[in-house]
């Protein structure tokens, strides 16, 4: 389920505008060069965790335990930033 949700993140994102001085920004190329530069690679680096655990539970028949919790408690540091204020 894990693997899902951060999958969807990595392409909700891409669609996702931003404000720019004061104005919403919604071109794609504007919106996937920002997010490459900001947050692309540590969420595909949580969805390899997922897929890659995900794998190694399946060969085991045994439910993984990994880095990739910990990682995906670092991932949500992103909600911190939400309440920041307008500038």
């Amino acid at each position: 389920l894990g693997l899902v949700f951060w999958s969807a993140d990595v392409l909700m994102s891409f669609s996702t505008g931003f404000y720019f001085r004061g104005e919403l920004e919604m071109r794609p190329s504007k919106i996937a060069a920002r997010y490459l530069k900001s947050w692309f690679f540590p969420d595909v680096a949580v969805v390899l965790i997922d897929a890659i655990s995900f794998v190694l539970a399946v060969e085991n028949s045994e439910p993984s335990v990994s880095g990739a919790a910990l990682f995906r408690l670092s991932k949500m540091s992103r909600f911190l930033r939400l309440p920041r204020p307008m500038r």
